[in-house]
């Protein structure tokens, strides 16, 4: 179980208790922040995140093969397919509990 995170902050209940996740959406939010984070820039585990911007990458080959390296903590998460259509990309993935899309 972990903690929601949107927007880059966490998400609180209506009681002020921090909403928790679990499931595939747990799996989803791992996927995400690897994408979006710089690695080396988290300093509680620098290995989290991408060498690369993956919204920058073209080539859907090395876009596919960036995010996989983003997800080097978390390899029971497997890339299904990427598809860019202009500045988002939407990533299918597969987790221990089915498949899944994000979009970043």
């Amino acid at each position: 179980m972990d903690i929601k995170v949107e927007n880059k902050d966490t998400v609180t209940q209506s009681s002020g208790y921090l909403k928790r996740i679990e499931g595939i959406d747990e799996y989803l939010q791992r996927a995400y922040i690897s994408f979006i984070a710089v690695k080396e820039g988290f300093c509680y585990q620098r290995s989290l995140g991408s060498l690369k911007n993956l919204k920058e990458i073209d080539n859907i080959d090395t876009l596919i093969k960036e995010a996989q390296s983003a997800l080097c903590d978390t390899p029971e998460i497997e890339i299904i397919k990427a598809v860019k259509e202009g500045e988002t990309v939407t990533f299918t993935l597969k987790t221990p509990l089915g498949t899944g899309e994000i979009k970043i």
